[in-house]
């Protein structure tokens, strides 16, 4: 099983949630976080839970617990479905890279 961001359009949001995120000592730019950027994140919080997905809600953002490379587009399906934006992107593209 594995772990994936979900977080708001927001960069402010994404900035907490990546504050609580372990970054490798020595990254040197080839650090990066997948996951879901939403809108709006409550309401697709919301529902993945009542999809039956654990999320784990963390400051900024949340995680969501996926057993198969194939929950990615299950997940984006459903939130385009319910007219939540949903992009499956590198949610840690605003960490410095030197």
């Amino acid at each position: 099983m594995s772990r994936l961001a979900v977080v708001p359009c927001d960069a402010e949001s994404r900035g907490r949630y990546l504050g609580q995120k372990d970054i490798p000592l020595h990254y040197m730019g080839d650090f990066s976080l997948p996951g879901f950027v939403v809108d709006p994140f409550k309401d697709a919080c919301k529902l993945l839970i009542e999809a039956g997905y654990h999320l784990e809600e963390l400051d900024g953002g949340a995680d969501v617990t996926v057993d198969s490379p194939g929950a990615v587009m299950e997940i984006e399906s459903l939130l385009s479905r319910s007219q939540i934006f949903c992009q499956f992107a590198d949610v840690a593209d605003t960490v410095y890279q030197a």
